[in-house]
């Protein structure tokens, strides 16, 4: 006898990708993601946002090659 429980997990992602135009190649991407509740308000949902884009971007410039 065996019992099994599922959840849903709602996961909030932020990709941002940059290209060099000129040289049609992407120079950069970034990615982050967090666990969010469904029932979160769109204020606090608007502040984690803000939170994850300082987070994603508190590594852009990458280090020169």
């Amino acid at each position: 006898m065996s019992t099994t429980t599922s959840s849903m997990i709602h996961i909030g992602s932020l990709d941002v990708d940059m290209y060099d135009s000129a040289k049609k190649q992407m120079v950069w991407r970034g990615v982050v993601s967090k666990p969010m509740k469904a029932n979160t308000k769109p204020g606090k949902r608007q502040k984690n946002m803000e939170k994850a884009a300082k987070k994603l971007f508190k590594n852009y410039l990458p280090p020169p090659k």
